[in-house]
């Protein structure tokens, strides 16, 4: 069973993986799937369906995004594919990716195999074409590290660091040591995995997370990644508070400030300001909150204003204003009235 109680999914057998996919896709990503073959074929290079896509089929969940993998030149192919398809082609050089789309259409993002270098901890990486084997060498967890060839021999499953045998033990494993170091962000997306998928860190791979967040991984990143790499992480917090205890368990609130570390009351905060925002969303006119910004603020209540300064610029949140902490506060009086109309709770959020 699940965290949530619900039956858990088993993976299913990688074989017939292509049946699976096509049965699992909606007229449009079948069309493109089949343009993406014959311009495979035309061409004479391999295209692969990559990453979180093969781990999804795998956990069989349906119409699982097109992320493709071309073992050649990624940006001509998506100029082919494009023509075939009478869509519109975005190439981005600098990373070898490009995104083919049409109007009623799917995204389709492709991209040439090839390996990151990264010059510095937490930098961004330099790019450049390689084999298929280092292109999957180069991702997050073994089981995004999987890839299902769609075109010529349709149906081969590389899976050379054993990620089918890690989703099936329901394990987040890395490729190497310097993950982490590479790009810390890879922890938060680790977390939203152990959530979603109900995966879980292995040993070595937790020590390796809480050793990059405690020699301050975050920090290296610029603001701008920090704040949207952590923005859907704590949105999943109003729909799951505990994920709070493993966030604190782990380090990463530490890694923002020292002084974040999680209390006892914080899981029930998050739970009512879930109740809140979605009182908000029912009334007449409807009122939206963003869930990332709700648990911010949930997760800084009756911090000192530094805290908030600091750690609300890391997460995105307007905390230039003096005045923030203070109108925070006219909020928490407010919410422990008894029957608050929404409307009073308007007012008080649209300051």
């Amino acid at each position: 069973m699940t965290a949530a109680g619900r039956p858990r999914a088993e993976p299913r057998p990688p074989a017939r993986l292509v049946e699976a996919l096509e049965a699992s896709l909606d007229g449009p990503r079948r069309r493109a799937l089949a343009a993406a073959r014959a311009v495979s074929a035309a061409r004479g290079e391999a295209v692969y369906l990559v990453g979180g896509a093969v781990r999804d089929l795998l956990l069989g969940r349906s119409a699982p995004d097109l992320d493709l993998v071309v073992a050649g030149d990624g940006s001509g192919f998506a100029g082919d594919l494009a023509a075939l398809l009478d869509a519109t082609c975005t190439r981005h050089r600098r990373f070898l990716t490009a995104v083919v789309s049409w109007p009623g259409g799917p995204r389709l993002d492709l991209a040439s195999s090839r390996r990151e270098v990264y010059e510095a901890p937490g930098a961004l990486p330099r790019v450049e074409p390689a084999p298929l084997a280092e292109d999957l060498a180069r991702r997050d967890f073994t089981v995004n590290a999987m890839a299902l060839e769609l075109a010529p021999e349709s149906g081969r499953l590389l899976d050379p660091h054993g990620g089918c045998e890690d989703l099936r033990r329901r394990l987040l494993r890395v490729l190497h040591p310097g993950s982490f170091l590479d790009d810390p962000t890879r922890i938060v997306r680790g977390l939203l995995f152990e959530h979603r998928f109900d995966l879980r860190f292995e040993p070595e791979t937790e020590r390796l997370a809480r050793g990059a967040l405690a020699d301050g991984g975050l920090a290296r990143l610029s603001r701008d990644r920090r704040s949207a790499a952590l923005a859907p992480l704590l949105a999943r917090l109003l729909e799951a508070p505990s994920l709070a205890r493993r966030m604190g368990g782990l380090g990463l609130f530490a890694a923002l400030h020292p002084e974040l570390a999680p209390r006892a009351e914080e899981e029930g905060r998050l739970r009512r300001f879930a109740d809140l925002r979605g009182e908000l969303a029912a009334a007449s006119p409807p009122v939206e909150v963003a869930a990332e910004w709700a648990a911010a603020v949930a997760l800084l209540w009756r911090r000192e204003r530094a805290v908030w300064r600091a750690v609300g610029a890391d997460l995105g949140l307007d905390a230039t204003a003096s005045e923030l902490p203070r109108r925070v506060r006219r909020l928490s009086a407010a919410l422990g009235a008894e029957g608050i109309p929404p409307h009073r709770v308007d007012a008080l959020l649209r300051e």
